[in-house]
């Protein structure tokens, strides 16, 4: 009679523990829908940005894919990362304009001379979009792996889930039976 008693106390034990485990993961799977939601919405703003202030086409050479130094991680576990970000030159109206890209890569996009058509706003011509390099385009391939990222949070919870109910289940079948 005691043992029966003792492994009732220890199942509904085991159960409250595994139901707090579900509860974190339920908890950590939140929040990284949550943060990928909002990375996803910073990205679909920065989609969303008027591009009708680049009203002209030139065409640019590539002068230097200058390096960036970042660094992935932090104190004493930082890497070092490297980026490079494409360098512009181009005239428009008889004046020669050099221009960082916006965007960078952890190789360069383009080879040093290759010549690439560029938009640039007539009212600033120091302001320069490249419809095939920029941030925008690169967030195209980032957004799929956030969406994909997004499912992987929601499918551990549920599994999750119904691993804890199954054993729950179980255990409160294997009480009443003993009873």
């Amino acid at each position: 009679m005691k043992s029966s008693v003792i492994k009732g106390k220890l199942n509904i034990i085991v159960a409250i523990v595994f139901l707090v485990i579900l509860l974190a993961i339920c908890y950590v799977g939140i929040f990284a829908f949550a943060a990928l939601f909002l990375i996803e919405n910073e990205i679909n703003e920065d989609q969303s940005k008027d591009k009708t202030e680049y009203d002209t086409t030139v065409t640019a050479v590539i002068t230097e894919n200058r390096l960036i130094g970042t660094s992935r991680g932090k104190g004493v576990k930082a890497r070092p990362v490297n980026s490079y970000r494409p360098v512009y030159r181009y005239e428009y109206k008889g004046k020669t304009y050099t221009v960082f890209g916006d965007a960078a890569s952890s190789k360069p996009h383009y080879n040093v001379g290759d010549e690439v058509v560029v938009s640039i706003s007539s009212e600033d011509p120091e302001k320069m979009l490249d419809p095939d390099f920029n941030p925008q385009t690169e967030y195209k391939d980032f957004r799929k792996d956030v969406f994909r990222l997004k499912i992987y949070p929601a499918i551990f919870a549920i599994v999750a889930f119904i691993i804890t109910a199954l054993i729950v289940v179980i255990l409160v079948r294997g009480n009443s039976r003993k009873e």
